[in-house]
């Protein structure tokens, strides 16, 4: 690596140089993230669970601008009005969204029937010693 001097300040030889830098780093990262985002997010955006979260947002958020709306044309002032109303609309959200996520769709997790050796306990085998004729059972 050859360094001259130029007017009191010192350049890198330009045959020197290689690649793009940082530059280069970020963009292939950016490349490979992209479409990862891309089908994780329209596989979220599709599942049914997110369009009702999306769906009870955008009534809330409808319901809360016209009562807004409202309490201004009664006269009341813009601020208060919302501020009042936007904390009523969070504590909805977060009720209805919470009631949406722990809502339990179909039947649950079938119980499996115990059979009869389970009842009795797991099953009876049989020992046979080696020098013997008689056979003992192990319960």
């Amino acid at each position: 690596m050859a360094c001259y001097r130029n007017n009191s300040s010192f350049k890198r030889n330009p045959q020197s140089q290689r690649g793009r830098g940082v530059g280069n780093i970020l963009r292939s990262l950016y490349n490979k993230v992209t479409p990862t985002i891309k089908s994780f997010g329209s596989k979220v955006l599709a599942s049914p669970v997110t369009k009702t979260a999306l769906t009870t947002v955008k009534d809330i958020a409808a319901n809360t601008g016209l009562t807004i709306l409202k309490d201004t044309l009664k006269g009341e002032d813009l601020a208060t009005s919302t501020r009042s109303n936007v904390s009523v609309a969070k504590r909805k959200l977060s009720k209805a969204l919470l009631d949406q996520l722990y809502r339990q769709t179909g039947r649950g997790r079938k119980k499996r029937r115990l059979t009869d050796s389970d009842k009795r306990g797991g099953k009876r085998r049989k020992i046979e010693f080696l020098f013997d004729d008689d056979s003992v059972v192990i319960d």
